[in-house]
């Protein structure tokens, strides 16, 4: 745990916040810590609904149109920003697409798609604000929209684990690069679970079976899972107070990370290998 940090009439950058958590984020960011918000989405209808309701109930924000696996999109998005708005105090990296498929199915345009969009995304989004977020005297913050997807490991959904699993260690890389310099910049990890967002009826399927587990996915998420509203409560109290590690169902992660974690040490259980002696 860091710091406290105080989000109160700064600037928040949140991609992917024209639906689901970071449309959410976005909203709470502006109506119940009075953040001034840039709304980034690929999607312009969208980001602009989205604003409108932060400005009809009173808030500031801004609509800006990225793909976020686009690194000349996002420094444009950054430099418009920046010379707009100054610097930022939180820089969200939210955007995600979901793919599902055994791995062997998987068509390579939708793996690619979804490292393309999930992992580099997040990378060109902080990358594109660091330099200034690290110079700045104010502490700010970056916060990655992992999974509990990044924490353990299930059939059917490869190329998504694969890169949730990415996100969380580049915020875990990038907060020990942050730390080795002094910088005043804290990282944290979102691992959602269960919420009821678009993300599987957006999804890519690479063949039947694929889409009749999306659409299981899908179904199960509208009537099962969290609001996004209630996972933007939780994780910006959770930054206000420093948190590292943000579960939104820390019983359901424990749940995926144990198995996993498991499979990892079970090479340790033999012990050292023994050394030959002449």
């Amino acid at each position: 745990m860091s710091a406290p940090l105080d989000l109160a009439g700064r600037l928040a950058v949140i991609s992917g916040a024209g639906s689901g958590i970071g449309e959410a984020l976005a909203t709470r960011a502006a109506l119940d810590h009075a953040m001034q918000v840039v709304v980034a989405d690929v999607d312009a209808g969208r980001a602009d609904a989205v604003v409108e309701t932060i400005r009809t109930a009173g808030g500031q924000a801004w609509a800006a149109v990225a793909d976020v696996a686009d690194w000349d999109q996002v420094a444009r998005l950054a430099q418009e920003t920046l010379r707009a708005h100054g610097a930022p105090a939180l820089v969200v990296c939210n955007a995600g697409v979901e793919t599902t498929g055994l791995f062997w199915e998987t068509a390579p345009e939708h793996w690619a798609r979804t490292q393309s969009i999930n992992v580099n995304g997040a990378f060109h989004l902080a990358r594109a604000f660091l330099p200034t977020m690290v110079s700045g005297e104010q502490r700010s913050q970056l916060l990655f929209t992992s999974s509990i997807a990044g924490v353990g490991i299930s059939a059917g959904q490869s190329a998504y684990h694969v890169s949730k699993h990415a996100v969380r260690v580049m915020a875990q890389a990038l907060a020990a690069d942050l730390e080795s310099v002094a910088a005043p910049v804290g990282v944290s990890v979102l691992l959602p679970g269960v919420v009821a967002t678009r993300i599987f009826d957006d999804a890519t399927a690479s063949n039947p079976q694929a889409e009749q587990l999306r659409a299981t996915y899908a179904d199960y998420l509208r009537s099962a899972g969290v609001t996004p509203d209630s996972i933007a409560t939780r994780t910006l109290t959770a930054l206000l107070a420093g948190e590292r590690w943000i579960h939104d169902d820390p019983a359901l992660s424990r749940r995926m990370l144990e198995p996993h974690a498991a499979d990892l040490l079970a090479g340790l259980e033999a012990g050292e290998p023994e050394v030959a002696t002449a």
